[in-house]
């Protein structure tokens, strides 16, 4: 089915004067920031901006050609995005500067955001879903229970940072966890810098901590902010969302259609379905009540139990997790093993209270569908 790399073939040769920014050229744009473009884009130091097509230039010379048996999913496929973008008069000559790449586990963080200037005056900040390493998914654990974390902090500070220089109206804008960003920055900026925020969008990002959704700055930017979830959402809903959403269609199975290449576009649009399907509510269900038998400590403790297992079975990245062998998985055991009694312990009963949600769940449905079938047709 037709996505955003479509969008470019029909759409590309369209510049924004004959055709305003969409929801389409959000994605794509959100995109730029999981692309690495040290020493390619300017830093916020350096100064400066290059054109879209310069960077993807500099890309190709740097990285060679996207081969998709060479680069994991995500990688190839921005790197064909970007291929094609430079070549379109749309996006071609779209500017990018103030490039940030920090990684830290000391800091538990992982943050990447680029400027983007379009050719209607406005700029789109991006910033990026996570990627593989592990400082980046125990941060997206970390949202679970920390009122703010250092990617969101620096997520604030890079917006506020851009508004001496430029003098324009911004939209804010990423996948996953950048979703997330997008909307914490909107609602923690100086008012004067909120002011010329245009739209925020969160695409298929978790949402936050109940505490955030009642305070005034989060209420006056939602109006503003635009979620997109696909049918089958399970990240984007995670934690507590404030605002309206929409709903696309997807050709990816239950949790693979977090993979935005899967989202199907009509046109400038995304197509739209009416609601989330049995599964994302299924998934919704269960994580919302497990995360109500956790309270912030018990969820803290498990998160530093788990990462603790992680990085002692010396796995550098989450795609090792996804190809586990059977050396892996004796040091897996082996960590767990080697934990604290009372972290061991915390990590079981939390897994445990997991599972046991689960089948409740999974109980709950089949019974819901028993009776559903037993109903007369038309009742």
């Amino acid at each position: 089915m037709p996505n955003m790399l479509d969008y470019l073939d029909w759409r590309g040769d369209i510049p924004f004067s004959a055709s305003p920014f969409n929801e389409v050229d959000n994605l794509l744009l959100s995109h730029l920031a999981y692309l690495e473009l040290d020493g390619i884009v300017p830093s916020p130091a350096q100064g400066g901006a290059i054109t879209l097509r310069q960077a993807g230039v500099a890309y190709a010379e740097k990285f060679g050609a996207a081969d998709k048996s060479l680069w994991p999913p995500l990688k190839f496929n921005v790197m064909e995005m970007l291929r094609r973008m430079q070549d379109t008069p749309r996006f071609d000559k779209c500017r990018l500067s103030r490039y940030v790449n920090i990684i830290s586990m000391e800091q538990e963080c992982q943050f990447s955001a680029v400027t983007v200037a379009l050719p209607d005056g406005s700029l789109y900040l991006a910033f990026s879903g996570t990627d593989n390493s592990v400082a980046g998914w125990k941060e997206n654990f970390n949202l679970s229970f920390l009122s703010e974390t250092a990617g969101q902090l620096y997520a604030v500070q890079y917006v506020e940072k851009a508004s001496p220089y430029w003098r324009r109206r911004m939209r804010l804008g990423g996948h996953s966890k950048g979703g997330n960003f997008a909307v914490y920055a909107a609602a923690h900026v100086r008012p004067s810098v909120g002011e010329r925020i245009l739209a925020v969008y969160n695409n298929d990002g978790p949402g936050f901590r109940e505490s955030l959704l009642t305070q005034e700055a989060y209420q006056k930017i939602l109006p503003r902010v635009h979620t997109v979830l696909p049918r089958s959402s399970v990240i984007g809903r995670l934690l507590e969302h404030g605002e309206r959403y929409d709903v696309v269609e997807s050709d990816g199975n239950g949790i693979l259609q977090h993979d935005a290449m899967t989202w199907q576009v009509k046109g400038t649009t995304f197509l739209h379905c009416d609601a989330l399907d049995a599964d994302s509510d299924f998934m919704d269900k269960t994580l919302s009540a497990w995360v109500a038998d956790v309270d912030l400590e018990q969820r803290r403790q498990f998160v530093d139990a788990l990462f603790a297992v992680i990085t002692a079975a010396h796995i550098e990245d989450t795609d090792e997790l996804t190809r586990l062998d059977l050396a892996k998985i004796s040091a897996l055991v082996k960590a767990r093993d080697g934990l604290s009694p009372e972290s061991r312990e915390v990590l079981d009963r939390t897994l445990r209270l997991l599972l046991e949600e689960m089948y409740r769940g999974l109980k709950e449905r089949r019974r819901q569908e028993k009776t559903a079938a037993k109903k007369p047709a038309g009742k």
